[in-house]
């Protein structure tokens, strides 16, 4: 559509069609006729031709004489801006791309700019990138600029105009494939602000078109006598008596057979039981080794562990245990003695745990191949587009290449779609409400329905939009399943009151920050149909552990706080695997060496260095160790080190949720360690003030607490991490982040008091064994009573904590002889555990206000404070008795060190030894060195 018509199109517009052309306007509209710079096609006396010179005389800041004129322009002016973007619309629908229309210099729309500036500007012509650089929305179109394939609006707000923003789009790609797309970036209300960037395609490689679906084949019935196993056999004879078909299809490959398998099947298709069949085939074996299932996420282990322990018993296990576990093959007998790897959500090895996925199965297949021991891998998933390039790095054949059609389904299902064209987000979900609701109405009036929505919040909200729209029908128990008195009892054990309160009339909500005992609630109400409807955040979609007849997701997008915006859900399917992943791996390795850890000889030699060595130890990014090791110093004391973890990479996904800085705002007000710069809107400032919160004990809302042990289940890692970089540099404040992790476990600062450990253990407890000279908990232990309320001596000795509470025994040896500068000293450590026979198996930890199992560790560590300078450092684990030698050189002079035993987890429990002064002198020469040591030998 050219320009010309774009204002002839506007003019006849039905918003005008009582604007009337009068007499005395013909001699005005006819100068104005001359000066506009669009051609009119119409007479100057009908209608369409005044509105369409108007529009551009607003446009060209004309001055107009007639009142009635200035009154008909202000009017064509407001409805302008709501038909143009109407216009706009249909054009992006339709997929045109319309040129902008603007031969005025952009300065025309700066009031105050002087007139010969603006003629002057227009003599030069100078484009409007000179004068200043806009990032407003986007807009994608074909190399002909023909078509749109893609538009996006984007709000570029003033306070984040500096800030650097992402925006994702996908757009199709076409055969012959053209040489290049144009993006391009165009203001709505600003004239030349605006840019276009062209892709090249030039080198663009394409991936291999996939293979069709794997048909599912007209079989015989597969009964449960196909086991050949009595035992086997009763595993399922109370729930099935046939197996599925894309379960009979699979059977001959996973349980006749050791070769690696891909599944790929829709969701509720039986695929558990594909993978049993695989358990079932390992455990039908003489020797009976061992299995692993990784799952993405802790409560899908959980589910499992649950269920499979009620069909096999004894099942254990954890994605991140096992690969911990397995980065330590060489040592760890278990990880070599297993043959079979379960992984299942195998399509997110592209998502945001795939990496993860993807180490544990590269070392697997490493691992197999250096003990010569065949493991077997089956993965699980969803139907796959690219499914055989998964299955050949997973080294499965390709006859063992399951990949059913997405339409599969045991059960049909139907789809319904509705639009929503409401740019603001609140204003969607309130409208989005009535719709699902009667949805529910319509098409599942009594079973089980889940709604989705983006956050918490919204949770509650449409809970609530719900319960008013059954009372608007008279009807607000529609939704209630069971009698209130038989619902009652399951109420009073709930803690979230509005939970209760919604439960009363058949609607409940799940979110990640629901108490533990409501979830297991609401989903007992849910599953038994008491309820009919649960809302549901998206963050619960993968752990949510029930079904039901409709499903309705509302709204397709969450506000992502780094971004500043409202972004889409995550695809979940896996990317497409590049060929050209050489150029990848070739800039990977680079970052690599650039961080210092790895070296590249030769070009192709690979070799670890220690930075890389810790990053794989810990699992941790190598960014983060880079992070570290320019940002920990000599002098780093608590607040840096604060700093510093919260800076991780790990804690970029600490999610920013819209209108959160406030609340975050309160709680930095009452936190001790401050910031120059408080960032509320940043991931790591909200890591720094969560781990704050920790110690100072302060009350979170539902999602910071859930945020909060996110942040905990990842910063003592991170702070070993620190513990080993500050030790490569030999410092000896590394003592510091000793501190820190147990300040993380106990949730307490290193000035309060040990009894703080204690759960039961209030400030006005504290305060009278303070009084009575009771200061730490091994005073507790040796205590007589006292007055103190609420505080009884069957409490103390009954207390959990304070008979788990670690008491070491220790001694040293320094290495005799002489001591010469740059030869090794030896200390023998002897460290002796206070436990009973009984408990030496169970070292778990006991802290309240950490909730992931953990056992004690301790740091050895030989310093001078003189100097500030670490000698030799080493952590291990104490069952009962344990002996350890620690190895570290001196320079000549004389020394007085310390040996510090540190445990990571309890405060109070540390040793501070001080050594006799060691003289050192002046070492020999090398041919002394060597004769000496020759004479020691013999």
């Amino acid at each position: 559509m050219l320009t010309l018509e774009l204002f002839w199109v506007f003019a006849l517009s039905n918003e005008f069609k009582l604007l009337p052309v009068r007499q005395e306007e013909n001699l005005e509209l006819g100068k104005l006729l001359e000066c506009v710079p669009i051609p009119v096609k119409e007479g100057i006396n009908e209608p369409a031709a005044k509105i369409n010179i108007l529009l551009q005389a607003y446009i060209s800041q004309l001055k107009l004489d007639g009142f009635a004129l200035v009154a008909d322009i202000v009017f064509v002016q407001q409805s302008a801006s709501h038909i143009l973007c109407a216009m706009f619309e249909i054009c992006l629908k339709r997929g045109w791309a319309v040129p902008a229309w603007g031969s005025m210099t952009p300065l025309h729309q700066f009031k105050g700019v002087p007139q010969e500036v603006i003629r002057k500007a227009e003599v030069k012509q100078f484009p409007w990138y000179h004068y200043f650089d806009l990032n407003p929305p986007e807009i994608v179109e074909d190399v002909n600029r023909e078509i749109v394939l893609f538009n996006d609006s984007f709000v570029l707000r003033q306070h984040y105009a500096e800030d650097e923003h992402n925006i994702t789009t996908m757009v199709p790609m076409f055969e012959p494939i053209p040489p290049n797309y144009y993006i391009s970036v165009v203001s709505d209300q600003w004239l030349h602000a605006e840019t276009r960037l062209p892709i090249s395609f030039k080198h663009l490689i394409l991936p291999e078109k996939s293979p069709p679906p794997t048909p599912l084949l007209e079989l015989q019935p597969l009964l449960l006598s196909a086991l050949h196993n009595k035992d086997f056999k009763s595993i399922y004879s109370s729930t099935i008596q046939t197996f599925n078909k894309i379960q009979m299809q699979v059977f001959q490959a996973l349980y006749t057979s050791d070769e690696n398998v891909f599944i790929g099947a829709p969701t509720g298709s039986g695929k558990t039981i594909c993978a049993e069949f695989a358990l079932l085939c390992l455990w039908s074996k003489h020797e009976q080794p061992r299995a692993v299932c990784i799952e993405p996420y802790q409560e899908m282990v959980d589910q499992y562990v649950a269920e499979w322990h009620w069909k096999f018993s004894g099942l254990q296990g954890g994605k991140e245990i096992w690969d911990i576990l397995s980065r330590r093959w060489q040592q760890c007998k278990n990880v070599q003695n297993f043959s079979l790897l379960i992984a299942d959500e195998i399509q997110l090895v592209g998502g945001e745990v795939g990496l993860t996925y993807k180490v544990v199965i590269s070392r697997t297949c490493y691992v197999a191949v250096q003990t010569e021991v065949k493991t077997c891998i089956v993965g699980c998933g969803v139907s796959l587009a690219n499914a055989r390039d998964l299955s050949e790095w997973m080294g499965t054949p390709l006859h063992a290449i399951f990949n059913f059609s997405p339409s599969l389904r045991t059960l049909d299902m139907d789809i319904h779609l509705q639009s929503f064209t409401i740019p603001h987000f609140p204003s969607l979900m309130i409208a989005m409400s009535k719709p699902a609701y009667l949805s529910i109405i319509e098409h599942s009036p009594t079973k089980p329905v889940i709604i989705f929505v983006p956050s918490r919040r919204q949770c509650q909200l449409m809970v609530d939009d719900l319960l008013i729209h059954c009372r608007a029908d008279s009807d607000p128990n529609c939704f209630l399943n069971i009698e209130e008195a038989d619902l009652q009892p399951h109420l009073t054990h709930i803690s979230d009151k509005g939970l209760v309160k919604c439960l009363k009339h058949g609607v409940g909500y799940h979110h990640e920050a629901l108490d533990k005992q409501d979830k297991h609630i609401v989903k007992h109400l849910f599953q038994s149909g008491a309820v009919q409807v649960l809302v549901a955040s998206k963050d619960t979609a993968w752990s949510l552990p029930v079904a039901s007849y409709m499903v309705i997701i509302m709204g397709m997008q969450y506000y992502e706080g780094k971004e500043h915006r409202y972004v889409n859900y995550p695809v979940m399917d896996i990317l497409q695997m590049i060929d050209h992943l050489s150029e990848l791996v070739e800039n990977t390795l680079q970052d690599l060496v650039n961080s210092k850890c790895i070296s590249i000889e030769d070009e192709m030699n690979i070799s670890a260095l220690n930075l890389r060595m810790i990053a794989a130890y810990y699992g941790i990014s190598y960014v983060t160790v880079e992070v570290y090791t320019l940002s920990l110093k000599k002098w780093t004391k608590l607040k840096g080190l604060l700093e510093v973890v919260a800076s991780s990479t790990e804690f970029k996904s600490i999610p920013i949720r819209r209108h959160e800085d406030t609340i975050l705002c309160r709680i930095y007000d009452r936190v001790p360690i401050k910031l120059n710069h408080a960032d509320f809107k940043a991931p790591h400032f909200k890591t720094f003030l969560l781990l704050q919160a920790h110690f100072s004990h302060i009350q979170l809302p539902p999602d910071l607490v859930a945020d909060q042990i996110l942040v905990l289940e990842k910063v003592l890692n991170l702070l070993s991490a620190c513990v080993d970089v500050m030790s490569l540099n030999a410092w000896l404040n590394a003592l510091g982040a000793m501190d820190l992790s147990q300040m993380c476990v106990q949730a307490m600062w290193e000035t309060n008091s040990p009894l703080k450990q204690i759960h039961y253990f209030e400030p006005e407890t504290i305060k009278h064994c303070k009084d009575a000279g009771i200061v730490s908990v091994y005073d507790v232990r040796r205590w007589k009573m006292i007055n103190a309320p609420n505080f009884c001596k069957w409490m103390v000795i009954k207390s959990t904590f304070v008979n788990s509470y670690p008491t070491l025994g220790m001694s040293f040896k320094l290495e005799k002889g002489e001591y010469t500068a740059g030869a090794p000293i030896t200390m023998q450590v002897s460290l002796a555990r206070n436990v009973d026979d009984e408990d030496s198996n169970d070292q778990t930890l006991v802290a309240p206000f950490y909730l992931m199992k953990k056992i004690a560790n301790w740091w050895l560590v030989v310093g001078e404070p003189s100097t500030k300078q670490l000698l030799s450092i080493k952590r291990v684990t104490i069952t009962k008795n344990l002996s350890v030698k620690l190895e570290f050189t001196l320079p000549k002079g004389k020394h007085a060190l310390k040996l510090y035993v540190i445990c990571d987890a309890y405060v109070g429990t540390d040793h501070d030894l001080s050594l006799e002064p060691i003289d050192v002198v002046e070492g020999k020469d090398s041919d002394s060195d060597d004769e000496s040591g020759d004479e020691m030998e013999e």
